[in-house]
């Protein structure tokens, strides 16, 4: 484990970002995948770089509102250069409501790279029930609120990602009781607590769901 310290119950949970991404303008970010779930009372944070040659350090960083970031850790070049390194970290102080994250790599000719923003929500259980806040694009301050009830019973098509980071296609009846959206479980879809990842109904993004 390459890292420690981070949390959140509830979840844009997990996030898979695309490599190569031109982020304002800086130098291409490295990485080949960057994901944030929550588990529990934290939130991981993992991400794996194509190559480690040229950067001279990596930096996770937090925000409450998607612009005005700090920097939660940083990792320094431990003089190692394999092909491909992956990293972990967990946040064991988060914030409650949204937050975003996303990671920094700085590069020995001096340039900066980012990744895209990753959001997640802390604090679901203390939401009124049957209703969850969306969240906000770090360009337009509006929030809505979305009231899950109207999805119950309704027949979803979702990814969905477990606890160990493997994905599963989904396409079962969803159902809702307050908070809580689960499905029945398959031999497809093993029990247990899953983020939905992609959705025919984005209101669901980000949110946990439950095989039972």
């Amino acid at each position: 484990m390459r890292l420690k310290s981070l949390i959140f119950f509830c979840v844009l949970s997990f996030i898979n970002l695309a490599a190569g991404v031109d982020y304002m303008g800086l130098k291409p970010s490295k990485l080949s995948e960057f994901t944030v779930y929550s588990k529990g009372d934290h939130v991981k944070i993992t991400w794996k770089t194509k190559s480690r040659k040229d950067i001279i350090d990596c930096t996770i960083e937090r925000s409450r509102d998607g612009k005005n970031f700090e920097v939660l850790k940083k990792i320094g070049d431990d003089g190692v250069n394999p092909t491909s390194m992956e990293f972990f970290e967990v946040d064991n102080e988060p914030l409650p409501g949204w937050s975003y994250y996303r990671i920094g790599q700085g590069f020995s000719n001096g340039d900066y790279a980012f990744s895209e923003i990753a959001p997640i929500f802390y604090g679901m259980d203390r939401l009124r029930k049957g209703a969850v806040i969306v969240a906000k694009n770090p360009n337009d301050p509006g929030t809505t609120k979305v009231n899950l009830a109207k999805f119950n019973q309704e027949k979803v098509l979702m990814v969905a990602r477990d606890t160990q980071g493997v994905e599963y296609y989904i396409h079962e009846m969803l159902f809702v009781n307050g908070n809580k959206l689960s499905v029945k479980s398959t031999t497809a879809v093993p029990k247990g607590f899953y983020t939905i990842t992609a959705s025919s109904i984005d209101e669901l993004l980000g949110l946990e769901l439950i095989a039972e």
